[in-house]
């Protein structure tokens, strides 16, 4: 494990995952600049790990080694206290709160389905019928995106529990979910079948929900792109190419959340491509921070007009 920036102040640390050449390369050139700002900003941690942790003969997909994270974070770094995972296919608002702020003790998520600012079927809905229109006529109109928590639970004959997070974010204590998490990791072989072809999240749901008390966060803890995109900008299904159209959006977006995950491998979630070029202005952001928290009186000063000739 990379240590980038040392938690040896505050105890806390952000930790992603990235093993590949290209996961890597991605991660450095589209996430960390930002990462690495916000992590500066509150005395935060970050560490990369970017070589494989799973030793055994025949190995699941890369993506349940996060549970192998905490542990990791522990051997070589024990003065952490905190840790906050995240994909490597997210985005910081480099101007937004510790994230550690909302730790309250427990392993914190968020959710998929629940307090969203938004009517989540409308939002499916208009994932695939954008898809279909615009993307590929193969995409189908009816499937497992309008399956609901209880359904995905039951498809892989697991217990239905209260909600059903992105596993791309989540947040706990080291002394208290390293050893379970590393548990459950070793619990699961390579034949572990899941809607998404083997990938960590149902199961990943399910051990936390039924092993841990769960902080449920709000949905700007971690925003999904795609989520935003059926939302509040339908129109970049229309024209895909715009980029500087995407990165007005996903500026946007971003400025609204904390995180802002690009997760899937559909075309919207390639936008993470823009973020290179988001020209957030410093100055300007500090400003309204300042302005947000001058107290305002609410006087009247009279009928204004622009300077317009």
């Amino acid at each position: 494990m990379i240590e980038i920036l040392s938690g040896a102040k505050t105890k806390q640390a952000i930790v992603t995952l990235a093993v590949g050449e290209t996961y890597e390369k991605n991660w450095k050139e589209f996430a960390l600049p930002s990462l690495t700002d916000y992590c500066r900003s509150h005395n935060i941690g970050l560490y990369l790990q970017n070589e494989n942790l799973d030793t055994q003969q025949v190995k699941k997909k890369t993506t349940w080694q996060k549970l192998l994270l905490a542990h990791e974070i522990r051997k070589n770094f024990s003065y952490i206290e905190e840790f906050c995972y995240i994909d490597s296919d997210i985005l910081v608002n480099k101007f937004s709160p510790s994230i550690f702020s909302s730790n309250d003790g427990k392993l914190a998520m968020v959710s998929q389905f629940k307090d969203l600012p938004f009517d989540l079927n409308m939002i499916l809905r208009r994932i695939a019928f954008y898809r279909n229109r615009f993307i590929s006529k193969r995409y189908p109109l009816d499937s497992s995106l309008f399956m609901s928590v209880e359904d995905i639970y039951n498809f892989h004959n697991l217990t239905p529990q209260k909600d059903y997070a992105c596993a791309g974010f989540f947040m706990g204590n080291i002394s208290e979910h390293s050893l379970p998490m590393s548990e459950i990791f070793y619990s699961y072989d390579a034949n572990v079948s899941t809607i998404t072809d083997g990938g960590d999240e149902p199961i990943l749901n399910f051990e936390f929900q039924n092993q841990f008390q769960i902080n449920w966060l709000p949905y700007k803890f971690q925003a999904l792109w795609l989520y935003e995109m059926a939302a509040y900008y339908p129109f970049l299904y229309e024209s895909p190419k715009d980029k500087n159209l995407a990165l007005k959006c996903v500026e946007s977006s971003l400025r609204n959340n904390i995180f802002l995950h690009f997760a899937g491998s559909w075309g919207e979630n390639k936008m993470i491509s823009h973020a290179l070029r988001i020209p957030f202005d410093k100055e300007c952001s500090e400003d309204f921070d300042k302005y947000y928290r001058t107290v305002l009186s609410g006087k009247p000063v009279g009928r204004v007009l622009p300077d317009i000739k």
